[in-house]
């Protein structure tokens, strides 16, 4: 089962046809061509599937900074307070208080189609995102 199957649409009580379940609140179109989806369901179950996206470019931002990383994510559990989740070597941590929405965003370049999941706080600002690479396979994302 993919990581799209597990996660819920917000917009979609049944799985038809992709173009008829999609409301303009969860769909954007760039002028560049790419299509973001926002993503709804239980966070903890996303991290936990992080890790079998394989190699990935992870960015984490803030206002005054960003760290870049390349790798594959770690497992990870549920905090007792269930709002946040942690690798169980416990190098990296997310809060799920401060998420808006997750993007899913596929969008075609010159050297192939890229695929980005970002999540936003409630600001909008990307706090953290997940660039795959050219290479990957629609279904793996």
């Amino acid at each position: 089962m993919t990581l799209r199957d597990r996660l819920q649409w917000p917009f979609a009580p049944e799985r038809k046809h992709f173009g008829q379940n999609v409301s303009p609140e969860h769909l954007r179109i760039g002028g560049d061509g790419a299509v973001q989806i926002a993503l709804a369901g239980n966070w903890l179950e996303l991290v936990q599937h992080l890790g079998a996206l394989g190699e990935v470019v992870a960015t984490t931002n803030n206002q005054a900074a960003s760290l870049t990383q390349i790798g594959c994510y770690p497992n990870f559990k549920i905090c007792s307070c269930g709002r946040s989740a942690c690798s169980l070597n416990c190098g990296l941590a997310f809060d799920f208080s401060a998420w808006r929405r997750v993007w899913a965003t596929r969008r075609k370049c010159d050297d192939g189609i890229w695929r980005t999941l970002s999540v936003s706080n409630r600001g909008d600002f990307a706090d953290h995102q997940v660039f795959l690479p050219a290479e990957t396979d629609d279904a793996q994302f």
